[in-house]
């Protein structure tokens, strides 16, 4: 609430990461972290495509599109290239349900992949290891507990609980090389 009680929301980057509020913060600047979107819209590579499912789709920021690799096995991948070096502190995956076989919350369902992290796309480093996960992460947020560098990330789909490795959105968030 303001100062004449009225309710107050700050909705400006209301999808991006934000700071948890405290008690002391100012609700007028915001809680934004300064971590902008980095891949919208960026050149990216597949090891498949199902259909129409473009790769870009998973970029795009449009809920209603996303790619599909051909199958769900482990091995598929999907590549994003920021285009330049870049600080990146927080990695956004949400997956869609290409022929998913069950609707619903499940119990024993479960994501595995691995995303890396390269300078010239070549050469590789483990970024996140999530290939021994045990839990549903439809929509996985990952906040870096130390910033990164680089302009390639790779995600590895190691399982899938159904259906075929698809995602509508890959969002990188963190810092570009440019200026303020």
């Amino acid at each position: 609430f303001d100062q004449d009680d009225v309710l107050y929301c700050n909705t400006a980057y209301g999808d991006y990461p934000t700071y948890l509020p405290r008690k002391d913060a100012d609700h007028v600047k915001g809680l934004f972290t300064g971590w902008m979107l980095l891949n919208y819209n960026k050149p990216v590579q597949v090891s498949s495509t199902l259909g129409g499912y473009q790769p870009n789709f998973a970029v795009d920021e449009d809920i209603k599109t996303y790619w599909s690799a051909k199958t769900g096995d482990k091995g598929e991948w999907f590549q994003t290239d920021l285009g330049e070096m870049s600080t990146i502190h927080a990695i956004q995956i949400n997956y869609a349900d290409q022929d998913a076989e069950f609707l619903g919350k499940q119990t024993n369902t479960y994501h595995q992949y691995k995303i890396l992290i390269s300078e010239d796309g070549t050469n590789w480093k483990n970024l996140v290891d999530k290939s021994n996960n045990k839990t549903d992460v439809p929509h996985d947020y990952l906040e870096l507990t130390q910033p990164a560098k680089g302009r390639y990330l790779k995600m590895e789909n190691i399982h899938m609980p159904t259906g075929q490795f698809a995602l509508s959105g890959f969002r990188v968030f963190g810092k570009g090389s440019g200026k303020k």
